[in-house]
């Protein structure tokens, strides 16, 4: 695990918690990355821009321990008002858009 990322002992909780708030959860990262059991989907591979851009637009919050959602955002030239950055101390591993659900 790297020094940025949400320690996996947690990642069952903070899928609760998202999903008791009414949203499903989809990790992103890369393809070396274990899929989380307790999210509702990966992404765990690269796609065009236009492609990233919807799948912010879609996406009602992120939840991150870097800062590369919300740079990558505004290189889309999207607003970051639907962004939580939790911010650790150096590589990301997890990355997470919440969708409602219904």
């Amino acid at each position: 695990m790297g020094l940025k990322s949400i320690p996996g002992h947690l990642l069952p909780e903070l899928a609760e918690y998202v999903h008791k708030a009414g949203f499903k959860l989809v990790q992103i990262g890369g393809r070396a990355d274990p899929q989380v059991d307790a999210y509702d989907g990966a992404i765990l591979h690269n796609f065009l821009p236009s492609q990233w851009r919807e799948i912010f637009a879609l996406g009602r919050a992120l939840i991150g321990v870097d800062s590369w959602t919300a740079h990558f955002a505004s290189i889309l030239d999207m607003a970051a008002d639907n962004t939580l950055r939790v911010h650790t101390s150096t590589a990301c591993q997890y990355e997470g858009v919440v969708f409602r659900t219904g």
